[in-house]
Formats: C-alpha cells, sequence, structure tokens
C-alpha cells in the first residue's frame, strides 16, 4: 500500500515517529521536505529512477548539453524526470557511453565512426570522424541517452512518492524523523535521533532484502544512513 503526501505526514507525527516532548516543533511543510529528502536519499543509494530521452545530432554541432535538452524536454510537457547521471548513450543503436564511461572512439566496420568525450556535468561532445575524409555531419543520426534521474518531489497532499520507489512509508518516516531530531539543539533530540536511527537502519534493511529479491541484485545493508 502507498500512502500520500497527506497520510505520510499524518503517519510521521504518530507514535514512536515524531512523538516530540517539547511539543509539535515541526509545521507539515517541514516534515514533507524530510519526506521527500529521505525519498531522494533511497533513490540515488538504490539508483531507482532511471529515463531515457532521444537527442537529435546536427551537422556541423559538436557539443550537446544533455541537462538542458532533458529540462526543456520537461518543460514542454514530457513526463521524464529530472537528469542525475548518465548511464548508457547510443548512436543509432551503438554505444558510445556505457556503464558511466565513455568509449572513445566508436569503431564499425574497420572506421573510426565518433569520437566523444564529457565536456562538463551533462554536456558531452560528439565528433563525426571519418579516416577517409576527416571531420563530418549527419542530420540522420539519433543519440539515444539512458539516465539516472531524480525522483519526482511530494508537493500536493494527495502525491505519492515517485512510482520508481517501492512502498516504504515505515522507512521513510522513519528517516524524515531522524532527520528532523538530529536538527534539535536538546540532549532528548540527540537520543531520539539515535533510537530511531536504529529502527531506521532495521527498516532499510527489510527494504534492501525486499529490493534483492525482486531484481536479484545484493545491495550493502551495513551501508550508514
Amino acid at each position: 500500500m502507498r500512502l500520500t503526501r497527506s497520510a505520510l505526514i499524518t503517519k510521521a507525527r504518530t507514535r514512536p515517529f515524531l512523538d516530540d516532548p517539547y511539543g509539535d516543533r515541526f509545521d507539515d511543510d517541514r516534515v514533507a521536505d524530510e519526506i521527500n529528502g529521505a525519498v531522494l536519499d533511497l533513490s540515488d543509494r538504490y539508483r531507482l529512477c532511471h529515463d531515457r530521452v532521444s537527442v537529435a545530432l546536427n551537422a556541423g554541432t559538436y557539443v550537446y548539453d544533455l541537462k538542458g535538452h532533458i529540462e526543456h524536454v520537461r518543460d514542454a510537457g514530457g513526463s521524464i524526470r529530472s537528469f542525475s547521471g548518465i548511464e548508457r548513450m547510443t548512436i543509432n543503436g551503438t554505444d558510445i557511453v556505457a556503464n558511466g564511461s565513455v568509449i572513445e572512439a566508436v569503431v564499425i566496420g574497420g572506421r573510426v565512426m565518433w569520437s566523444v568525450d564529457f565536456v562538463s556535468a551533462g554536456k558531452v561532445m560528439i565528433v563525426p570522424v571519418s579516416v577517409e575524409t576527416g571531420v563530418y555531419g549527419d542530420d540522420e543520426n539519433n543519440l539515444q541517452l539512458f539516465y539516472t534521474s531524480y525522483p519526482e518531489p511530494m508537493t500536493a497532499d494527495g502525491d505519492y512518492p515517485d512510482a520508481a520507489i517501492p512502498p516504504c512509508d515505515e522507512l521513510l518516516c522513519l528517516m524524515a524523523s531522524v532527520r528532523l531530531f538530529e536538527e534539535g539543539d536538546r540532549a532528548e533530540d540527540f537520543k531520539k535521533a539515535l533510537s530511531l536511527a536504529d529502527k531506521a537502519e532495521k527498516e532499510m534493511q527489510r527494504f534492501n532484502a525486499r529490493l534483492a529479491r525482486g531484481n536479484g541484485r545484493v545491495y550493502d545493508d551495513m551501508a550508514p544512513l
């Protein structure tokens, strides 16, 4: 069962989460921010969000702002998430980046077809090359970008955590509560944060086991929150 933003806030306010001996110090927006932060942490830790986008390659254009292109597609209503990092890139089905690493010279049929290099985060230089004729361009080539992405935040009460995040409301509330009490300035806050962090670590191990059963991957249960 998946809970909405409003339901997660309500759950976080119940024992053993934000049972605050000094009254209700955390408003709904603050609690929601930390729950969104917990979603982001899980997505980053387990690389849960992935997207794909096509980019047309143009003759004479060698540097492509992939991150900017993704945001342009999003602004136009495209249902893709924001860019986090490159996983794989292909041109017409041929890998030019695999497992995040550049294949510096793509050779097809004994000919060097593309030279590839990263310019900066989210930007890549793709230079078409022929050993016989030097640099050339081809408007018919298409780049496919496979990338890790950021989960969509919950902004309205009826929003659910990003669909890429498996149901884990207990873990999200625990992680959010730990973060809130860690910011407290009372001795009781620190003790409560430690207690909740222990519960969160056990819940993280259960979440990890569910993921491993679902996709066959093995994660590090002892990694810190």
